[in-house]
């Protein structure tokens, strides 16, 4: 479980989420006419929407994986005794 949060926590970290939203108001390219803040806004918003769905997608994986990995033993003592017991069809 520590390696999976430490996984996700690299994942944001990677995407840098935290840089792009303290960033968000900052006009690119020193342009700080009303345009450019509009577009570098536009394009700091995206930015965050595309990276922000990355890690989310990132951690649902995770999340399914481990789920799977705590599943897979019970599903196989389910089999074994279905089997054993003759109460498959």
């Amino acid at each position: 479980m520590k390696s999976v949060g430490s996984s996700i926590a690299d994942t944001a970290a990677a995407a840098g989420l935290g840089l792009w939203v303290r960033n968000i108001f900052v006009p690119m390219y020193g342009q700080h006419d009303v345009w450019g803040r509009i577009v570098s806004f536009i394009i700091r918003l995206a930015n965050i929407v595309v990276r922000s769905m990355w890690v989310s997608l990132w951690a649902l994986l995770c999340v399914v994986v481990v789920a799977a990995w705590i599943a897979a033993p019970l599903f196989v003592v389910y089999l074994l005794v279905t089997t054993l017991t003759g109460a498959t069809q």
